[in-house]
């Protein structure tokens, strides 16, 4: 009995592990970690086949570049806001400082501007009227110059003239002229612009 059991230990020191004879030894664990890691690089390629194929991939070409853009988008539109935002804020100071009425010197000075235009509209709707007994007086004169500017319908700007110059040429008044060109009163003439003259 004591030389099995010294056979037995033998065994053991030899094997470091003791198993009974009716039970098979226990598998390697080198083998589990091949068995680990082989499973582990099959389904990061798997997942990097699936993201490939479904545009989420290194690539970017799918939904992700769809918000970028969609972003940018928005981005470049509330740039253009705050500009337009700028912009009107600058336009409200502009008119609240042109509502301002004037005092003093630039107040007395609005109304005789003010008074003085009045009285050269009144002057213009006037030449009609005030120089029929004149023209009765002398006839054949005015009759050579409506049958002048009949005949000149049209009117070449030259150099240094105003609009205002040319109606007076013509007999008209300076909102004829403009309403008869379509100018507004911002507008301005160039030389050898062809203005319209008579109707």
């Amino acid at each position: 009995m004591i030389d099995e059991l010294d056979d037995t230990f033998k065994d053991l020191r030899d094997n470091d592990i003791y198993v009974p004879p009716d039970r098979k030894p226990p598998k390697s664990p080198k083998r589990f970690l091949l068995i680990a890691g082989g499973a582990l690089i099959a389904l990061f390629f798997v997942l990097a086949l699936f993201s490939f194929f479904f545009g989420r991939g290194p690539g970017g070409t799918g939904e992700q570049d769809l918000i970028r853009n969609k972003v940018t988008k928005m981005e470049g539109e509330v740039t253009r806001l705050k500009a337009m935002e700028e912009r009107v804020i600058n336009l409200e100071k502009n008119l609240a400082l042109q509502s301002v009425p004037a005092t003093g010197a630039e107040g007395a000075l609005a109304e005789k501007l003010e008074t003085l235009s009045r009285r050269v509209e009144s002057l213009e709707k006037k030449p009609a009227s005030a120089e029929k007994p004149a023209a009765a007086a002398v006839k054949e004169k005015p009759k050579k110059e409506t049958t002048a500017t009949a005949k000149k319908r049209y009117h070449e700007v030259k150099k240094g003239e105003t609009l205002f110059q040319i109606s007076k040429k013509y007999g008209i008044s300076l909102t004829e002229l403009r309403s008869l060109n379509n100018l507004n009163p911002e507008q301005s003439i160039q030389p050898g612009q062809k203005l319209k003259v008579s109707k």
